[in-house]
């Protein structure tokens, strides 16, 4: 499932997201020798395998824009398919743009929600491509956050899309200031908004309650008032952004290394910035190198 983590601050935007890929393969019929399930037949054991130096924060030179990347680390079924993930395109990606006008060049300069639009129709193509089930079920997608400026814009923009579901992007954080997050988010909302997001479903059914979508909806924005930790988003500098995207990505790593359960979020933490002046600034990105043994 992985963690992203996407803060628009008036300074710029930060990115930050872990680098583990989960991937979950059906052990063959009779390895562990256990006794038959029902019916008499072998039960279906699943073997999760996860890698810590994936790459889901994604950058394109000479543009205003970074994009993360989490939910579905894979595009491609085996046997047919190779799988593959969302940084292997990022090159076949870029051969679709328009070159990125010179200085003093006549050009296209693409909107970051262009650049959202065509990352989204690229990907739900190599989705078909790649054999991958549409419709998909609730946490199926491949989901991507776009970040970026678009020429003097004073203020950046941060889209939301998700392969296949909803390739077409979404402006989040529309007029306002604040951080998003998803994939494994269930710590940063306890440790942000004070609670879990299942907390209100389930209140509701132990209480044999109902209430409408809009009425859950306005609940929802009361309790996040009443519980969340009051961060003055408009506020924070770009180096304080930075902080708190870092800590709630460790955060969740570090709760998750306690705890049973999936530890889909893992691996180094790679952090970038977006600012009008400077574009795309890594913070701190993973290096390729060599352990050295104690």
């Amino acid at each position: 499932m992985s963690l992203g983590i996407a803060i628009k601050s008036a300074e710029g935007i930060v990115l930050a997201a872990d680098s583990r890929v989960t991937i979950t393969a059906q052990a063959p019929p009779g390895l562990f020798n256990l006794p038959p399930g029902p019916g008499g037949q072998p039960p279906v054991v699943v073997l999760p395998a996860t890698y810590d130096n994936a790459t889901k924060l994604l950058h394109f030179p000479g543009r205003k824009v970074g994009v993360i990347t989490f939910g579905t680390g894979t595009i491609g079924l085996l046997p047919k398919h190779q799988p593959r993930t969302a940084s292997s395109f990022v090159t076949e990606f870029e051969q679709t743009l328009p070159p990125v006008p010179k200085a003093g060049e006549a050009g296209e300069e693409l909107s970051t929600e262009e650049f959202a639009r065509r990352l989204g129709s690229f990907f739900l193509e190599r989705w078909k491509d790649g054999g991958m089930p549409t419709p998909v079920p609730k946490g199926g997608d491949m989901i991507f956050y776009v970040a970026g400026f678009t020429g003097d814009e004073p203020i950046g923009r941060l889209y939301e899309l998700s392969v296949p579901s909803h390739p077409e992007p979404t402006e989040q954080q529309k007029g306002v200031l604040g951080g998003i997050w998803g994939g494994q988010r269930e710590i940063v909302d306890r440790i942000v908004q004070g609670f879990d997001p299942n907390v209100l479903g389930f209140t509701l059914s132990e209480l044999k309650q109902t209430l409408s979508e809009a009425e859950q909806k306005a609940l929802y924005e009361k309790m996040r008032n009443k519980f969340g930790q009051p961060i003055p988003w408009p506020l924070l500098p770009l180096q304080d952004c930075v902080n708190v995207a870092v800590f709630l990505v460790k955060a969740t790593i570090s709760v998750q290394g306690w705890s049973f359960g999936l530890r889909g979020v893992g691996g180094a933490v790679d952090v970038a910035t977006i600012t009008r002046s400077a574009g795309f600034q890594p913070v701190v990105i993973k290096e390729i190198r060599i352990e050295r043994e104690l």
